[in-house]
């Protein structure tokens, strides 16, 4: 009994994780919590961060603009283009599966 339970739990785990690395879910979090972070007068390093996550989300070119946007409102205004595109690409080194769209977010900025 106790073994199924911990499968079961295990599997739960699995599939909230799976969820929330979800495109389609994680995007729009990602989103509302930098668009938050801004209306909240938080740092620019805070709130660009959750765009960042954002652009690392994005599943399709319809969610680019918004990314880029973000980043643009935030990161590029406090760092500027050059610093906010050499942080994408340095990011995209360390976590390749998502440089595809890093670099798409990026070019729009």
């Amino acid at each position: 009994m106790v073994a199924a339970v911990t499968r079961w739990k295990a599997e739960a785990l699995r599939l909230v994780v799976h969820v929330k690395q979800s495109d389609g879910v994680a995007f729009p979090l990602h989103a509302v919590a930098g668009l938050a972070l801004e209306a909240g007068r938080c740092p620019a390093e805070v709130a660009g961060d959750q765009w960042r996550k954002a652009a690392q989300h994005c599943g399709d070119s319809r969610c680019e603009p918004w990314a880029a946007a973000g980043l643009q409102r935030t990161w590029v205004a406090a760092l500027g283009r050059e610093q906010t595109v050499t942080r994408l690409a340095q990011i995209a080194t360390e976590q390749p599966w998502d440089a595809a769209k890093l670099a798409r977010v990026g070019a729009l900025l």
